[in-house]
């Protein structure tokens, strides 16, 4: 049995629709369906719920050689 655990991602979305990565640690949902980020306990950014893109990834593990390249 695979025991991996998956990990939740936050990304930015910019204006083009590129995906920026945040630190997820920092990311707090909010009642209104938005984000904010949080460092060293002050809010630094908040996002719309529409500026955020969430996703539950799994770690790849293994050596180079065993991870398939598509």
């Amino acid at each position: 049995m695979n025991t991996t655990a998956f990990q939740t991602t936050y990304f930015e979305v910019d204006a083009q629709g590129a995906l920026w990565p945040l630190d997820p640690a920092t990311i707090q949902r909010q009642p209104d369906g938005g984000y904010h980020q949080v460092v060293d306990g002050a809010v630094t950014t908040t996002y719309t719920a529409q500026e955020i893109v969430h996703a539950r990834l799994m770690p790849i593990t293994g050596t180079e050689s065993e991870v398939s390249h598509a």
